[in-house]
C-alpha cells in the first residue's frame, strides 16, 4: 500500500510587521563610513570658517563694524550692559543681538573675534544639519545609496560654499539664522515621520527662534503648517503653532509693554517700501531721500513719515504709513510694480553676489584669496537645486520633498516681496545644496528619458546667467568700505590709498569722492578737497546732502568761512532739513564770530537728527566758551547718551570735558 500523505504542515503566522508611516522619507541608519564622512566635512567646514575669521581680522573695522554689524554690535554691548539701546518696540528683530550679548558677557566688548569663531561653530551645525535633512530627501530616490549621496553631497557643498564661509564670520543675521531654519525642516520631517504634538512643537520653536531673527520666516509657516495638518495629523500641526508662539510671545509682550504692540519689530513697512517705489532697484537698501549713514537713514525715514502725516508718529504707525505707500505704488502702477517683482526673481536666482553697503566677494578675496577656489557658484546651484526640489516634491513616497520645495519657494518670495542681496538669499543655498544632488540621481536614473530636466536645468541655468546692469562698482564700494574703517581708526593716508583706488574703477562714485576729500582735509590738503567737491557738484550726483555738507565742511577748512555759509544756505533754502549741511553752516558761522547764528545751527542739527553726537560736542564746547556751564554739561550728557552708537573718541571727548 503506497504510503499514507502525511498531514500538511501548518504555517505559522507571518509576524505583523510595524506600520511605516506614509507621512515622511524614512531613510535607513547611516554606516559608518557616511558619519566618518560628515564628521571630516563638519571639520574642514568649521576650519575654513576659522580660518576666514582669523584673515579677516586685517579688516580696519574688524573690531568697530559700521552699518548693519555695527547697529548690532552696538546693540549687543548695551544688552551685555543692562543699558537701554532703543526706545519703544524692538526695530529688529532681537535674536542675534541677544546672541551677540552673550559673547560681550564672555569676552567683553573690545574685540568682535570671540563672537565670531562661535559663529564658525554656528557653520558646523549647518553642515550637519544639511547632512540630516538631505539624507531625508534622498531617501525619495527609493533607497540604496541615495539618503548618503544626497546628505554627503549637500553637506560638502555647503561646507565649501564661499559665501556661508564668509557671512560665518560677519555680525549678520544668516550665522543664526540659517542654522534655525535648518533645525525647525529637520525637526519638521521627524515630525511627519513620527506624528507628535510634542515633535510638531520643537519644530515650530526652532521656526519661532527664526522667526525673532529674522520676521520674513512667519511668511514661510503656512508650508509646514499645512504639510503637518494633512500628512501628520492635527496634533502635529498644532504642536508646530504652539511651538512658535512660545518663542515668539516674549517679544511681541516686550513690545506691548513698550505701549505699541508688534508681533516681533516694525521695520517691516520701511523695508516694504525700499524694495517697492518708483526709484527702487531692487537692491539697494535705503528709502529714497535718505543720508546713507544707518542711523541718519532711520531718522530720515521717520521723520519723512512724519512730515507726510503732519504729526508725531509711532513706531507701527511709520511701518503702516510705508506700507500704505507700497500699496499706493503698486494701485497706481500695477505694471511697473509688477515689473521690479520680476526683477527681484530675477536678482534672487542670478549668478551675480549684491551686498547692501559692500560687494561681499570683493571682500572676502580681499582678505582670503584662497576662496576663489570654492567650486559653489550660486547660479549653477541655484538651476539644478530648483529642478532637484521640484522633482523631489513630485515624489508619492513621502512629504519631505513638498517640505523643502515649498519652504524653498515661500523663502524666496518672502525676499522678493522686498530686496534682494546676497545674505538674505542665504538660507535657501543649502536647500539648494540638497536638491543639486538629487537632480544628478535623477538625470542618472533617467538617462535618455532625462532630456526635459535637462531643459529645466539649462532654462534656469540661463536665467541665472545672463548678464545684469549693475548699479554699482561692486569693488569700487569695497573699497570705500574699507577706507571707511581706516578713517574711522585714523588712518588716513591707508584710506587715501584706498579711496584713489576706489575713483580709478569708478570715477562717478560720490560716496567714494566724499570720502577721499575727508581724507584730504585730514591730510591739510582743504583746497584739493573743495576743488574734488566743486567738480562733484556740477555733476549728476551734486545735489546729494553727502556731496553738499562736504562741499561746505572743506570750504570752512579751505579759509573760506564766507563761501561755505553761502552755500550752506542756498542748499538749505531748497531742502531745509540736512543736519550734515547745517552743521556746516554752524561751522562756518562761527569762523565768522557769530556765535549765537552757530549756537541755533547746533541746536537745530541735533532737533533734525538726535544722534548727531559731533554736534553735540560741538554745542557742549561753545556753550562752555559762552559762559553757560549747565548748558554745555547738557550738551556733553546727550554725546554719552548716545555711547555704542557713536565713535568712541567722541564719546571720550565729552566725558573729559564733562570732567573738567
Amino acid at each position: 500500500m503506497p504510503p499514507r500523505p502525511s498531514a500538511a504542515p501548518r504555517l505559522a503566522a507571518p509576524p505583523a510587521s510595524p506600520p511605516v508611516p506614509p507621512q515622511g522619507s524614512l531613510p535607513g541608519a547611516p554606516s559608518r563610513s557616511e558619519l566618518t564622512l560628515v564628521c571630516v566635512l563638519v571639520a574642514l567646514g568649521v576650519a575654513l570658517r576659522v580660518a576666514y575669521t582669523l584673515a579677516l581680522r586685517a579688516h580696519p573695522a574688524f573690531d568697530a563694524p559700521v552699518m548693519d554689524p555695527g547697529y548690532h554690535w552696538a546693540w549687543a554691548r548695551a544688552l551685555a550692559a543692562g543699558a537701554e539701546f532703543q526706545d519703544g518696540p524692538f526695530f529688529r528683530a532681537p535674536l542675534y543681538p541677544l546672541w551677540l550679548a552673550l559673547w560681550v558677557a564672555v569676552a567683553g566688548d573690545g574685540t568682535t573675534l570671540y563672537a565670531r569663531l562661535a559663529q564658525a561653530a554656528l557653520g558646523g551645525a549647518t553642515i550637519a544639519l544639511t547632512w540630516a535633512l538631505g539624507r531625508r530627501v534622498g531617501a525619495l530616490t527609493g533607497g540604496g545609496r541615495g539618503p548618503a549621496v544626497v546628505g554627503l553631497g549637500a553637506a560638502a557643498l555647503v561646507a565649501l560654499a564661499w559665501s556661508l564661509i564668509a557671512f560665518d564670520a560677519e555680525l549678520q543675521l544668516p550665522t543664526l539664522d540659517v542654522p534655525l531654519l535648518l533645525a525647525g525642516l529637520v525637526l519638521s520631517a521627524r515630525a511627519l515621520e513620527a506624528p507628535s504634538r510634542a515633535r510638531g512643537a520643537l519644530a515650530g520653536f526652532a521656526f519661532g527662534l527664526a522667526a525673532i531673527t529674522r520676521p520674513n520666516v512667519l511668511l514661510c509657516l503656512p508650508v509646514p503648517l499645512f504639510l503637518l495638518w494633512r500628512r501628520a495629523g492635527a496634533k502635529a500641526a498644532l504642536g508646530l503653532a504652539l511651538g512658535v508662539g512660545a518663542a515668539v510671545a516674549p517679544v511681541s509682550l516686550h513690545n506691548a509693554l513698550e505701549g505699541d504692540f508688534a508681533l516681533v519689530a516694525t521695520q517691516g513697512g520701511v523695508n516694504l517700501w525700499i524694495g517697492n517705489n518708483p526709484a527702487s532697484d531692487g537692491a539697494t537698501a535705503i528709502v529714497p531721500g535718505t543720508r546713507g549713514g544707518w542711523w541718519e537713514g532711520y531718522h530720515d525715514a521717520l521723520a519723512q513719515a512724519e512730515a507726510a502725516e503732519g504729526r508725531e508718529l509711532r513706531a507701527t504707525e511709520v511701518s503702516a504709513h510705508y506700507v500704505e505707500r507700497t500699496l499706493a505704488y503698486w494701485r497706481s502702477q500695477p505694471a511697473d510694480a509688477l515689473a521690479l517683482l520680476a526683477w527681484k526673481a530675477r536678482l534672487f536666482v542670478a549668478d551675480a553676489e549684491l551686498g547692501n553697503n559692500t560687494d561681499p566677494r570683493f571682500i572676502a578675496l580681499r582678505f582670503a584669496p584662497w576662496l576663489a577656489f570654492s567650486p559653489v557658484r550660486f547660479g549653477w546651484l541655484a538651476a539644478l537645486g530648483l529642478t532637484g526640489l521640484a522633482l523631489a516634491a513630485r515624489s508619492g513616497r513621502g512629504g519631505v520633498g513638498q517640505f523643502a520645495a515649498g519652504f524653498t519657494l515661500l523663502y524666496a518670495l518672502s525676499v522678493v516681496l522686498f530686496f534682494v542681496n546676497t545674505r538674505f538669499r542665504l538660507p535657501v543655498l543649502p536647500l539648494l545644496a540638497i536638491g543639486a544632488p538629487f537632480c544628478a540621481l535623477r538625470l542618472r536614473a533617467l538617462g535618455r528619458r532625462g532630456w526635459p530636466v535637462w531643459a529645466a536645468v539649462g532654462a534656469l541655468a540661463l536665467v541665472a546667467h545672463w548678464p545684469i546692469a549693475a548699479a554699482r562698482d561692486g569693488a569700487a564700494n569695497g573699497l570705500l568700505d574699507l577706507a571707511k574703517g581706516e578713517l574711522a581708526r585714523g588712518d588716513t593716508r591707508a584710506a587715501a590709498a584706498l579711496l584713489e583706488e576706489a575713483l580709478a574703477r569708478d570715477p562717478d562714485n560720490a560716496f567714494a569722492r566724499v570720502a577721499w576729500a575727508s581724507a584730504l582735509q585730514a591730510l591739510g590738503e582743504a583746497p584739493r578737497a573743495v576743488a574734488l567737491m566743486e567738480e562733484t557738484q556740477r555733476g549728476p550726483l551734486g545735489r546729494l546732502p553727502e556731496v553738499r555738507a562736504q562741499l561746505v565742511d572743506a570750504l570752512v577748512d579751505a579759509g573760506r568761512a564766507e563761501d561755505a555759509r553761502r552755500s550752506a544756505e542756498e542748499a538749505l533754502a531748497e531742502a531745509p532739513r540736512q543736519p550734515a549741511v547745517r552743521y556746516g553752516l554752524a561751522r562756518a558761522l562761527g569762523a565768522l564770530g557769530d556765535a549765537s547764528g552757530a549756537r541755533a545751527a547746533l541746536r537745530q542739527v541735533l532737533i533734525d537728527d538726535p544722534t548727531a553726537a559731533h554736534a553735540a560736542l560741538a554745542l557742549g564746547d561753545l556753550e562752555r566758551a559762552l559762559g553757560d556751564l549747565g548748558a554745555a554739561r547738557i550738551a556733553y550728557e546727550r554725546v554719552l547718551a548716545l555711547e555704542g552708537r557713536v565713535g568712541a573718541g567722541l564719546v571720550a571727548l565729552a566725558r573729559e570735558r564733562l570732567g573738567r
